[in-house]
Formats: structure tokens, C-alpha cells, sequence
């Protein structure tokens, strides 16, 4: 899971640097090696004496290890597996002083990061009251102003100057800058990167008879034997050796690996030409072929943002891909999409689709069959995660958690039961469109459901609207979307109003034009006629009005 957002991240953005940051805990060494095969420029290391002020009392007290063991461990495990050099190591955790950074240096970490210190230097006085509104130095509030601390109840308050703080932080990180370099110069070295992993440096000059540290400042030369092994057989002499033996099949009758990706990253020029770009690929592509449409998509946006492209409209066409033939795309299709951007898919999709899209459209529609049937249209997990503007449309079923942390997006689930449900029988996850889980978390945007939205939906939604479909003739009723809600979800079901009557014509509308745009006429007609008498098809899920216990953690 690691290793696909970092590479949809880095499709999305090719300049990204990539920084996974993980608590110090045992076998702490094996996870950053994991972390730095998954794809990542640099591994954070968190120790357990520093964290926020909204941290839980238990947690500060008993929570993780020292930043200085994880810090060996990591180096240690990337030491060994050759490829220290491909990442770099950060650590932070309650360092105060110019000696804790050179020590880490030592221990093998090539950057040292602050975060409570940064705070004090703004004037914070570690009250571990962050996540309550009442920081009475104006830092981790929104009040202003002495009355607006008077009226929120706070008996004492100072006002944050951000321009004499922001110089104190300055000042602060310089002094401790140059102290830095006054350290490294007494040991005889130029840069503070010429000390990483330098155990040879480091002595042990009190305690000894209470705790013994040989192992975290003993040089791992010691320990281990450096010298690079390589492998038995070559990559491509293996994919090669695989092929004469009969072990990889051909597909005559589907894309080359990559190839609908590498045709794609072409078209990054043609995008602002002043016409549409549409370019179809007939035969199918298959799951090796991740992250289709993203990169074009982070085209898009740089070129709008940085080299002054004409903005036009949020719902202008640039760009339609289609992707044809009984596709079943890879996992990631259309992820960060972008305004101007349509992709449409007739067959299926993987995992993550559409995650964090910030506009444009993105289809998964039924493929045809060597019968000439419409067959599949439906997509993995996770479908839509944190997408915030844009359209999404399914016209099968979805696996689990389908719209997690939906933040703005509109959303339609066409996929309808095969059959008439029967609650009686359990499993009710094996028999609904959309596999559980789903609308989890949501916070905005607006979402319909043709079918069974499936069991634990809407748990810990908080904003949005979700339109389910109701079919007495699939015994399909507001008692049984009842059963399929979150135990505690925080959510009224209900008749529609005059607004989600609305909605569900806009949704059902746009997805008329994605169904007509593949020639499913028949199937258009049907969901125009459903639109035209949602009041009576329909109920609503809405979250409640309450507002979270800032006390109470969320996480």
C-alpha cells in the first residue's frame, strides 16, 4: 500500500521528494527498510519524548523508544541491504541542544527536526492543551484578540505578535546553527554529513555500571560485513530465462506493459492547444498499467499554476481518455485528477481510484463481452478517498470502503442486486453494491446510490449528502438502509427536500452523458425516467448537528 502511493505520488508530481515519518518501536529497523523499498527519499523518525500537546497522557508516558535506537536500528537495516545511500534519515524527538544534533548525526541520521522546541521559541509554554482551544499564548487557537479570549472564557491571554515571534524563531535556529558548526569543527570536519553514521566518535562517560550502550555506539563494521553482494542473476536475465522457459504467457490480444502510460505522458503538450484532446485506446490495458491519467493530470495543474496556462472554466474540456476493449485498469486510475481531465474506463478498475481527485471526471463503466453483453463496470476499495471536487461514476458494484473521506466530490453507484435481498440469510457484505464501509468518514460533497449501499455505511460521517435508492421489489426499504448504517453513525435518514430532489437530477443527469457517450442508450433512457420520479425512489442520509467533544480522541 506504501509503495502505490509513492508511486502515485511521484507520477502525479515526478520533482516529489517523498517523506514517510513513523514512531520509534521495535523492529523499528525492518519497517524503515520496508520504507525505503516501498520508494521513499527520506524515513522520519519519531522518539518518544517529543509530540504534540494534544497527545494523550498515556501515550506521552508510555508510547515508543528514543529516537537514538530507532536511528541505529534504520541505519543499521539500510546498511545491510546496500542501500543506504538511496534515502535519508531524519529524526526528531525532544532534541533542545547543538550536542543532540551531532549525536544523531553520529547515530546515523543525516537531519534532526524540532517541533516543541520551534513552539517554545514562539512563546509556547507546554501547557498540553493544544486541541482545546484555549492556548493562552495565541498559537494553537483562533483567538485574536483579548475580548474574544474574554468571551471564550479564558482568565488570561496573550496575543500572538507573528512578526517579533517569527524573528525569535529566526534568531533561535541560527544561534543553534552556528553552534552546530562550532561542534563539528572540534571534531576536525567541515560538514555536519561527512559525521552520519560515525559511531567511532561517540563515548559513553557516565552510568556505565547501570546501563551499558555498547550496542547503539559500537561501529557496525564490527558487526556486520559491508562489502556489496550482488545478485545471482540479473533482473532482465531472469524475465528473459522465464520466457524461454514457457513461464510468462503472451497477450497478443492486450496492450504491451506500460504502453497506454508511455502513450499517455505524449499528450502533456498538446493539453492548452486550444482543441480537445481525445485519444482512445481500443485494445485493453491490464492492471500493469497503474496510475493511468495522473500524470497528464499533474501536467495539467503545473502548467495552469506555474507557466501561466489559461485557467477557463472548472468544467471546460481539455482532455477524454478512454480506455476501451473490457479494460480492467490498475490500481490508482485517475488519482489527484484534475479539472479539464475526463477518463473513462469500459470494464473495470483496481483498487484507489479517483483518490484525492480535484476535479474533472472520472468513469468506470460496463465493457463489452465477447457475446456483446455490457458486463462489470466496478471498482476496487477504497474508491474516491478524499476526493474533494469533480465527478465520479460507477455503473457496477465496489468493493469496501467506497467514498472514504469523500471531502466535496459527487459520486454515482449504478450497480443494482442481482436479486431481491433477503436479510434473513446474513453476509449482507457478500450480496451489496458496495462491500461495506462505505461513505466512512465523509465530511462533504454529494453521492447517489442505485443499489445496496451495503452494512456499516456512513460511520463517522459528519457532512455531505447521500441519496439511497429505495425498490419495494427489492425489498429494498428505509428499514433495511436503517440496518445497513454504522453502529453509532451520527446520521438521520429521511424524505427527500426540494434541494436533494435537485441533486439527484444534476448527478443522474451528468451520468446519462457518460452512459450515452458508450452507446448505452437503453440503460440512458431508464435512469432518466427513475430521475424524473426520485421523491418516491429515494430517501436521504444527512449527519446529525453535533459537534465532536474536543476532548474525546478521534483517531
Amino acid at each position: 500500500d506504501l509503495a502505490e502511493l509513492i508511486d502515485e505520488l511521484k507520477t502525479v508530481n515526478p520533482d516529489l521528494r517523498v517523506s514517510v515519518k513513523v514512531p520509534v518501536v521495535p523492529n523499528i529497523g525492518t519497517i524503515g527498510l520496508g520504507i525505503a523499498k516501498a520508494g521513499a527519499d527520506i524515513i522520519t523518525l519519531s522518539g518518544f519524548e517529543g509530540g504534540t500537546g494534544a497527545a494523550r497522557q498515556h501515550a506521552l508516558r508510555h508510547v515508543g523508544l528514543p529516537s537514538d535506537i530507532g536511528t541505529r536500528a534504520v541505519h543499521r537495516a539500510l546498511m545491510e541491504a546496500g542501500i543506504r545511500n538511496r534515502v535519508e534519515i531524519w529524526a526528531d524527538g525532544g532534541y533542545r541542544h547543538a550536542h543532540d544534533i551531532v549525536k544523531l548525526h553520529c547515530m546515523g541520521a543525516n537531519r534532526v527536526a524540532f517541533g516543541t522546541l520551534a513552539m517554545v521559541s514562539l512563546g509556547c509554554t507546554i501547557c498540553r492543551g493544544c486541541q482545546l482551544d484555549t492556548c493562552h499564548v495565541g498559537i494553537a487557537t483562533q483567538i485574536e484578540t483579548t475580548e474574544q479570549a474574554t468571551k471564550h472564557g479564558l482568565k488570561k491571554f496573550t496575543p500572538q505578535r507573528v512578526d517579533s515571534a517569527a524573528e525569535s524563531c529566526a534568531r533561535f535556529f541560527a544561534s543553534m546553527g552556528e553552534e552546530v558548526k562550532r561542534v563539528v569543527a572540534e571534531l576536525g570536519y567541515e560538514r555536519a554529513q561527512d559525521l552520519v553514521g560515525r559511531y567511532d566518535l561517540l563515548e559513553q562517560i557516565a552510568c556505565a555500571e547501570r546501563l551499558d550502550l555498547a550496542e547503539l555506539i559500537t561501529p557496525l563494521e564490527e558487526f556486520l560485513d559491508l562489502e556489496p553482494v550482488d545478485l545471482p542473476v540479473a533482473e532482465e536475465e531472469l524475465v528473459e530465462a522465464r520466457a524461454e522457459a514457457g513461464l510468462v504467457r503472451a497477450r497478443p490480444l492486450r496492450m504491451a506493459p506500460k504502453q497506454a502510460s508511455a502513450e499517455l505522458a505524449g499528450l502533456a503538450g498538446k493539453v492548452f492547444s486550444g482543441k480537445v484532446i481525445r485519444q482512445a485506446f481500443p485494445r485493453p490495458t491490464d492492471a500493469h498499467d497503474r496510475v493511468l491519467g495522473t500524470q497528464l493530470a499533474g501536467e495539467i495543474s503545473r502548467a495552469r499554476i506555474y507557466e501561466g496556462a489559461p485557467g477557463g472554466e472548472p468544467t471546460e474540456v481539455l482532455a477524454e481518455l478512454s480506455f476501451n476493449g473490457g479494460s480492467v485498469a490498475g490500481q490508482g486510475f485517475g488519482a489527484f485528477n484534475a479539472w479539464g481531465l475526463v477518463v473513462r474506463v469500459e470494464g473495470g478498475a483496481q483498487d484507489g481510484v479517483g483518490k484525492a481527485m480535484l476535479g474533472g471526471t472520472v468513469s468506470i463503466l460496463k465493457g463489452t463481452n465477447g457475446d456483446g453483453q455490457r458486463v462489470n463496470g466496478s471498482v476496487g476499495k477504497s474508491f474516491a478517498y478524499g476526493a474533494q471536487r469533480g465527478r465520479l461514476f460507477v455503473q457496477g458494484s465496489a468493493d469496501s470502503r467506497f467514498c472514504i473521506r469523500l471531502s466535496g466530490a459527487d459520486v454515482v453507484l449504478g450497480g443494482e442486486p442481482a436479486e431481491p435481498l433477503d436479510d434473513v440469510r446474513g453476509c449482507i457484505v457478500d450480496r451489496a453494491n458496495a462491500k461495506g464501509f462505505a461513505f466512512e468518514y465523509m465530511t462533504a460533497g454529494r453521492a447517489v446510490v442505485l443499489g445496496d449501499i451495503g452494512p456499516w455505511a456512513c460511520a463517522g460521517m459528519t457532512g455531505g449528502r447521500v441519496y439511497v435508492r429505495v425498490n419495494p421489489d427489492w425489498n429494498l426499504d428505509g428499514e433495511a438502509i436503517e440496518r445497513r448504517l454504522g453502529e453509532g453513525a451520527k446520521v438521520e435518514l429521511s424524505e427527500l427536500d426540494a434541494e436533494g430532489t435537485l441533486d439527484i437530477e444534476d448527478l443522474l443527469d451528468h451520468y446519462v452523458v457518460e452512459l450515452r457517450a458508450t452507446g448505452q442508450q437503453e440503460e440512458a433512457e431508464r435512469i432518466v425516467a427513475l430521475a424524473a420520479t426520485s421523491p418516491d425512489n429515494f430517501l436521504m442520509i444527512v449527519p446529525q448537528k453535533v459537534q465532536t467533544d474536543p476532548n474525546i480522541s478521534t483517531e
